[in-house]
């Protein structure tokens, strides 16, 4: 929800903290263009064995989703080289910064072979205390839903909670369809989406947005 705050838009989103794998984050984000951008006030890892859903035995998943950083578009470069801009730049460290704090059980990143997503995680990267090992899928550049549905559903049984990495529209209609709720994926958003059930049954409604939020320098 959005509120005026001296003079600032604020948006404020809460986690459910009943969620078993609870990702719980109170942001506040300062709207304003050229406004030093504040992070999650708080943030709470759970303990490693809260992964598993006890009334099933099944291992919960958590897909976070990542769209690229502001790119640059003055090079006249090919739309698949495009680097990012300097607000990119900080944008992504910003990014990497509240994925530090807030998700650091990351198993596995999967990335779009653009060079503005490749240099979206290397910047987060750079923020994260224990980097997972990640990958380049050259399939999640301007993929649609569909293939990203494909991809996500073969995804590794062994990895909890994976970041993804890529663009839209895809991504923003992957969040709307597994999630159930839209959320719009502007350059840096970061969708949360949390599940019970395997990668390979993802489908529509298939996880709970957890949390939500689009960092701006």
């Amino acid at each position: 929800m959005a509120v005026e705050e001296n003079g600032y838009a604020t948006s404020t989103w809460s986690a459910v903290a009943q969620h078993p794998l609870r990702l719980r984050a109170t942001s506040s984000w300062l709207l304003q263009p050229d406004a030093e951008t504040m992070l999650a006030r708080s943030a709470t890892r759970p303990p490693a064995d809260q992964g598993v859903c006890g009334q099933t035995g099944l291992m919960r998943r958590r897909l976070i989703v990542l769209r690229h950083a502001k790119s640059d578009w003055s090079g006249g470069v090919a739309d698949h080289d495009r680097p990012l801009a300097g607000r990119g730049r900080r944008e992504a460290a910003l990014a990497g910064r509240w994925l530090r704090e807030n998700a650091a059980d990351i198993d596995l990143v999967v990335c779009s072979s653009a060079k503005r997503a490749r240099q979206t995680w290397k910047l987060v990267a750079k923020q994260l205390d224990n980097v997972p090992p990640a990958r380049v899928d050259d399939r999640l550049y301007a993929a649609s839903l569909r293939g990203l549905l494909a991809i996500v559903s073969k995804l590794p049984d062994s990895a909890r909670a994976v970041l993804l990495i890529g663009h839209n529209p895809g991504l923003e209609e992957l969040v709307a369809d597994l999630g159930g709720v839209g959320w719009p994926m502007k350059t840096s958003s970061i969708a949360v989406l949390s599940s019970r059930s395997e990668w390979a049954e993802v489908g529509a409604r298939w996880a709970k947005l957890e949390a939500s939020l689009t960092p701006r320098s």
